[in-house]
């Protein structure tokens, strides 16, 4: 019990009431953030220097979502200089009488980091399968975020940016089964970089049609799985024998952002037993309700407040949970939660004159929930 109380959580449900601090207590901590801020290094421990961790949870009743909230700072000090706080908005609607479920308010995965710009928290790919002369059995798609689907084309929404692997397997009705695996960046740093590609099968002659996206100038690697290679942009290929093959294409950026995907082709004569798939696209979505989102935000040592919220944010910018740990109750007999976190982004002032970017490689914070 020796580490409680080193912080204290506050339920606030359109409430103004206030609690007093607890006298902070100098031990081993647990709670702590370490990085840069500005260039500067950060470094934030809760019962080390008078810092204590505030948290606390708000419901947003226009929205109907429940907003996390994480704070280290001084000790009886609200709007201290060099204190830090984090807001994770939850990723479902719910009503504020609910019972949150720990495994749904705090998922290990990115958050979206929410701005002004209205940043897309949630993705729509649709997927669609390519396969041989067979006939099908049984579909079976594998979203990588734990759902599933069982039809020849799938349209699936992802509730969060993260790194997701795609797999459809196919069981054909000749007992014969095939796999092909894709891993997607959605929404999280590097995935402005999409490598995409279409083809047109004459024969054993393989004419690609190459859609990828990037920034500036990109560069290309073909493999066509038969140990020939190519780095143009939309090559011609001829295969010696018939058979299935699996063409990769790997797209590099001028920032050097790496995308690679993969498809099967089978030349003449008609293979029974094969299966790939294509998505013709990804469709961000922007939600009115922020959730999946993320806003971060730093007092600097001459108390100006910068925000996450205040701009637009980077390409590389990202919030994302990595540990999930239950924790004590709060002496309110509010359940807590210890998050690992680490995010890299921008903050603004309130009049986007200046700016700070802040680049944080380890972080513990609590936060309570009901």
């Amino acid at each position: 019990m020796k580490n409680y109380l080193v912080f204290i959580l506050f339920l606030f449900l359109a409430s103004c009431k206030k609690n007093d601090d607890p006298a902070p207590v100098s031990e081993q901590p647990v709670f702590k953030v370490v990085g840069t801020v500005g260039g500067q290094p950060l470094n934030i421990q809760a019962g080390v220097n008078d810092y204590i961790m505030f948290t606390d949870f708000t419901f947003d009743n226009s929205s109907s979502v429940f907003e996390f909230n994480g704070s280290l700072r001084k000790y009886n000090c609200a709007s201290c200089p060099n204190s830090l706080s984090i807001k994770i908005r939850n990723y479902t609607q719910t009503l504020s009488s609910q019972t949150i479920v720990p495994d749904s308010a705090f998922t290990r995965n990115f958050y979206t980091i929410k701005s002004t710009s209205g940043n897309a928290t949630k993705y729509t790919f649709t997927f669609k399968s390519q396969l041989g002369a067979g006939t099908v059995q049984e579909y079976y798609w594998d979203f990588g975020d734990g759902t599933t689907g069982n039809t020849d084309s799938m349209q699936h929404t992802y509730m969060h940016p993260g790194i997701y692997p795609v797999t459809l397997k196919v069981l054909f009705q000749n007992g014969c089964s095939d796999s092909l695996t894709n891993v997607f960046r959605i929404g999280v740093p590097g995935s402005v970089c999409r490598s995409r590609f279409d083809m047109f099968i004459a024969g054993n002659t393989i004419t690609t049609s190459n859609m990828s996206v990037g920034v500036g100038t990109l560069t290309y690697y073909w493999d066509f799985g038969d140990g020939t290679f190519s780095t143009q942009e939309n090559p011609q290929h001829v295969y010696s024998a018939s058979g299935v093959y699996k063409i990769t294409l790997i797209v590099t950026d001028s920032e050097n952002h790496v995308s690679e995907f993969s498809r099967k082709v089978f030349t003449v004569p008609q293979i029974t037993c094969m299966v790939s798939y294509l998505y013709p696209n990804w469709v961000p979505m922007s939600n009115a309700a922020a959730l999946s989102n993320a806003i971060i935000e730093w007092t600097d040592n001459n108390g100006v407040l910068y925000s996450s919220e205040n701009g637009a944010q980077a390409d590389n910018s990202y919030f994302k949970i990595n540990s999930v740990e239950d924790y004590a109750n709060n002496s309110n007999g509010e359940k807590v939660k210890k998050l690992g976190v680490q995010f890299h982004c921008r903050l603004y002032n309130s009049s986007q004159a200046a700016y700070v970017d802040i680049d944080v490689i380890e972080a513990a914070i609590g936060v309570a929930y009901k």
